[in-house]
């Protein structure tokens, strides 16, 4: 009596990805589509766009490797690939001065970065523009960008956004951060507004305010910018100039080069 033959039982030998391999992956494919939201602003050919970061959302690398490097108070945690993946990575630091040197060099004269122009109601959405006036190409990373500083802490959250990554911005150059898609907060267009720009180490590197009413908010046709064009004092104009140089159609002024 002929018994019947058993065939060999095949089993797939690929396990699941275990969760830290997980993490990782997700780590990276976030670090592949987040470096490149700048084009070459910097104008040195291929370092990559700066990643932009806040703190205030804790499922991207934005809560705490952003943090982490940049951080108040602290030296920087860590590095936004594990970040991204735990959420727990970096982290605030203490409550002292800023803590963005975790990723920035060591002796850069930061002093050249002001903010040139900012939309209140920009098109599609809120941004700032910031020059670099300098001779010198500055590093971005830790750099950071914040809304209603009460002139004790640097704010934190979603008060807060922190550039990291290896871009520079090169001297004479521009770089726009937009609402939608870097900083996490908006733009006042009928209130009161005072917007800071920060060093890695927390050290004020500009600062500007406005007080508008519904009566006089500001319109999609008009933006608050230096006129001369990264030299002058801040005033409400009637040509937004998003990545070119200043120009006020109404005092007729020209802004330096760019």
């Amino acid at each position: 009596m002929n018994h019947p033959t058993s065939l060999p039982t095949h089993r797939s030998t690929t396990r699941a990805p275990s969760r830290p391999q997980m993490a990782l992956i997700c780590a990276a494919s976030w670090a592949l589509s987040g470096c490149y939201l700048f084009s070459d602003f910097d104008d040195l050919g291929g370092t990559g766009g700066a990643a932009s970061a806040s703190s205030s959302s804790p499922a991207s690398s934005a809560a705490s490797g952003g943090a982490g490097s940049a951080g108040v108070g602290g030296a920087g945690g860590g590095g936004a690939a594990s970040s991204s993946a735990s959420g727990a990575g970096g982290g605030a630091g203490g409550s002292g001065g800023g803590g963005g040197a975790g990723c920035a060099p060591a002796d850069v004269d930061y002093t050249a970065l002001v903010m040139n122009e900012l939309a209140p109601k920009g098109v599609p959405d809120d941004w700032i523009e910031i020059r670099n006036t300098g001779v010198e190409a500055i590093p971005l990373c830790g750099v950071m960008v914040t809304q209603d500083y009460d002139d004790l802490v640097v704010p934190d959250g979603p008060d807060r956004f922190t550039f990291y990554g290896d871009a520079y911005l090169g001297p004479g150059k521009l770089v726009v951060i937009a609402e939608l898609t870097e900083f996490p907060f908006g733009l006042s267009k009928d209130g009161s507004e005072r917007i800071t720009m920060f060093a890695p180490d927390g050290t004020v590197l500009d600062d500007t305010s406005w007080l508008v009413d519904s009566s006089t908010e500001f319109t999609s046709a008009e933006s608050w910018a230096r006129i001369p064009d990264g030299t002058g004092p801040f005033s409400r104009t009637n040509n937004p100039t998003k990545g070119t140089s200043n120009f006020d159609i109404a005092n007729g002024g020209a802004g330096g080069g760019g």
